[in-house]
């Protein structure tokens, strides 16, 4: 695969360190996938985008899924792979997740690319085993882009 580095609004390879985003991610072998927005605090875009879920405040998987190349996705549904959010509201980031992903090498992933190694955020990782954050065999369905290497041994 491809490393690269796509934004929701634009490539940048050289985004600041502590940039806080929001945004959806999917776990790919060892790949963390992200499509994400900075923001401020509070949660406000600072990027001019359009969101895709219900709220209109952050990113839908599904359609997100269907933007990524076919390198990205291998031509699999949506949700395939393990997969989550990070909602920023009021000081507070919160990290939903299929719990396969509740483990420190994906969370430490998670924080770096979305900005959260930082003292103004109060981070709740909140694994979801509901239907909704199903994937691969257990899914329903049968049928900031950035794309990192997650380190095993972080």
């Amino acid at each position: 695969m491809e490393r690269f580095e796509q934004n929701a609004s634009h490539t940048d390879k050289t985004r600041p360190a502590r940039e806080l985003r929001k945004g959806v991610f999917w776990y790919i072998e060892v790949w963390l996938v992200t499509v994400s927005a900075a923001c401020d605090v509070c949660g406000n875009s600072a990027e001019d985008v359009a969101f895709s879920s219900k709220s209109g405040e952050n990113f839908n998987h599904k359609g997100e899924w269907e933007k990524l190349p076919k390198s990205v996705t291998g031509g699999r549904a949506y949700n395939h792979f393990p997969r989550g959010r990070v909602e920023i509201k009021n000081g507070r980031a919160d990290i939903w997740l299929t719990p396969d992903l509740n483990c420190e090498n994906v969370l430490n992933a998670v924080r770096r690319e979305f900005g959260l190694e930082r003292d103004d955020i109060k981070i709740a990782v909140r694994p979801d085993n509901s239907r909704h954050y199903r994937h691969g065999e257990n899914a329903e369905s049968a049928a900031s882009v950035s794309k990192k290497e997650v380190d095993p041994f972080v």
